[in-house]
């Protein structure tokens, strides 16, 4: 009998593993429309050609919520039953409350490339497998070698989805909706329709548009960024990287200085909307009376544009010993202090808690913007600053503080959690992103190709990929966007509760404050940062989803109070 228990058993677990393989087959023929399976995982989940949704995954509707003004994206997988050729992705206007429209044009369909590339570290730098670029038309070649930095793909942002389905090959589709600011607050509902346009699947996608409006995250949030404009990036090609920075949140640049363009790339940048802090770095003004000419214009023209005038120092200085004129010299730094006070200027670097202590306790060169490194590693020091503040927040060793991070890794949960909900209970201020997009090694044909650097041992560190019209967004950007969402959400509430406190008396707010703390303290730890990437693991993207639940449920009932209503 226990034999016969047991293979009973095992052929119950191989019918149910055959059952969720095939639970698109096993569908209602609405599941199936068109030849297709729709199904739902988290948005941000890697969907590759083999990934099978389980059982309860597989649906023709798809649900969202957005504030007026924000951009939110979405996503869902398709798994053929058939060769589709030339398949298309075309979105209906929104329908709403009292006869409210939101254009289809809000929409902005993309499927997701899955392709080859060296892994982020680790042994050897490994081949690996990844679902990354966002594009309208998935055949695009990235490892072509057409593509330098003066010839780069296009990928217009309002062309329309091409892309081919195999049978059995799974695909994700990514949709980025961008809510108009003038949308009347109420559920809309817009159609979907996937696959051969002569015969589609349809989904229905819903949207609740939320009825208040999102405020700035309350935090600096950086972006490193290398264009300069001129041949290769003419001008109209640096604002639309500028508006597409804008978008997802970020509020400060580090730039490249050049003198020659500087002025003109200040104006755009202030027009764009960037706040600040605006650092630039010139490794050739380091040394010599030319450089420190070009610091003082440096200095000059970001005051003259009202920004405090950050230069950006020897990066990542944590190596004592070598030659000042070396990438990463302790000893560079030191004196590239000095010239930059020399000039007025403020100093800022990236940089280990470590080197840090260096600078300030021996060499008494506090900088004016420190931005730690986050590794784990004991002798680097951030965990244990953080752990220091929690004790005591007036330990803080400078002005302005905060952290970076590489935000090309594949990891779209790692770029939220840093992005986001870590930053409130890192006691920093701000956080800076590495980096919007980097040839590692101008010059070298293939700008794509990991595997076209000559030292075989480098990556190409594509946050997102370059293109004629701007940025081709990816898995990696869109999560980032998430992020400082997450922090916007939360700003508006803490700000809306500082109003309604002054309102009302403060204990009418002091629980849904507790509530909302209590939510963003269990992202406290980002967990490990090692080669193999693990960083976030500990999270879901399902937690992740249910505290900016819990965030809007609190705004709402905010609103509700009175007065003031």
């Amino acid at each position: 009998m226990r034999w016969r228990a047991l293979a009973l058993a095992g052929s119950f677990a191989v019918l149910m593993f055959a059952t969720v393989l095939t639970s698109c087959r096993s569908q209602p023929l609405g599941a199936m429309e068109g030849g297709l399976c729709i199904f739902r995982k988290p948005t941000f989940a890697f969907i590759f050609a083999d990934t099978r949704p389980d059982l309860n995954e597989t649906t023709n509707s798809i649900s969202l919520q957005a504030t007026p003004g924000e951009t939110e994206p979405v996503s869902f997988g398709v798994l053929p039953q058939r060769r589709i050729e030339n398949a298309t992705v075309q979105v209906s206007d929104f329908k709403g409350p009292e006869g409210a429209v939101i254009p289809a044009s809000a929409v902005d369909a993309r499927v997701t490339q899955v392709w080859q590339q060296r892994a982020p570290r680790g042994k050897d730098f490994e081949t690996i497998t990844v679902p990354e670029a966002l594009l309208k038309d998935d055949s695009l070649d990235f490892l072509d070698p057409r593509w330098t930095e003066t010839n780069l793909p296009s990928c217009p942002p309002d062309a329309p989805v091409r892309t081919d389905f195999a049978p059995d090959q799974a695909k994700q589709v990514f949709l980025i909706i961008t809510v108009p600011p003038d949308a009347a607050p109420g559920d809309y509902v817009a159609q979907v329709r996937v696959g051969d346009p002569a015969q589609p699947a349809s989904v229905e996608l819903k949207l609740t548009v939320l009825p208040f409006k999102l405020r700035g995250p309350g935090y600096k949030i950086c972006m490193f960024y290398n264009d300069n404009i001129g041949a290769e990036v003419p001008l109209s090609l640096y604002r639309a990287r500028l508006a597409y920075m804008r978008s997802m949140g970020i509020n400060g640049l580090r730039l490249k200085a050049n003198r020659q363009t500087l002025d003109q790339e200040i104006r755009e940048i202030k027009a764009a909307g960037f706040e600040g802090p605006i650092m630039l770095l010139d490794t050739n003004a380091y040394f010599g009376p030319q450089g420190l000419e070009d610091m003082a214009f440096y200095v000059d023209t970001l005051k003259g544009a009202g920004y405090d005038p950050y230069i950006y120092g020897v990066d990542e200085p944590n190596v004592p010993g070598i030659e000042p004129r070396k990438p990463h010299s302790l000893n560079g730094q030191i004196a590239v202090f000095s010239r930059i006070k020399q000039v007025g200027g403020l100093a800022t670097t990236a940089l280990s808690v470590i080197t840090d202590r260096i600078l300030t306790d021996q060499y008494h060169q506090v900088l004016d913007f420190a931005q730690y490194s986050l590794h784990t590693d004991p002798d680097l020091g951030f965990k244990s600053y953080v752990q220091s503040l929690d004790t005591n927040p007036t330990r803080r060793r400078h002005p302005l503080e905060g952290y970076y991070f590489t935000t090309a890794f594949e990891n779209p949960r790692r770029n939220r959690l840093l992005g986001g909900f870590y930053l409130p209970n890192s006691r920093m201020q701000a956080v800076t992103f590495w980096t919007l997009y980097s040839y590692h090694q101008k010059g070298v044909p293939r700008i794509f190709d990991d595997f076209a650097l000559p030292d075989g041992n480098k990556k190409r560190w594509m946050t997102v990929f370059p293109s004629r019209e701007g940025c081709i967004p990816t898995l990696q950007s869109e999560a980032l966007r998430e992020g400082v969402d997450d922090l916007r959400y939360l700003n508006t509430f803490l700000e809306m509760a500082q109003e309604k406190g002054e309102e009302m008396a403060p204990a009418a707010v002091d629980g849904l404050r507790r509530q909302v703390m209590s939510e963003v303290a269990r992202y406290r730890d980002y967990g490990s940062t090692k080669p193999e990437d693990r960083t976030a693991s500990q999270f879901t993207d399902a937690q992740f989803d249910q505290s900016r639940r819990v965030v809007v449920q609190a705004i709402l009932k905010l609103q509700a109070l009175s007065p003031g209503g």
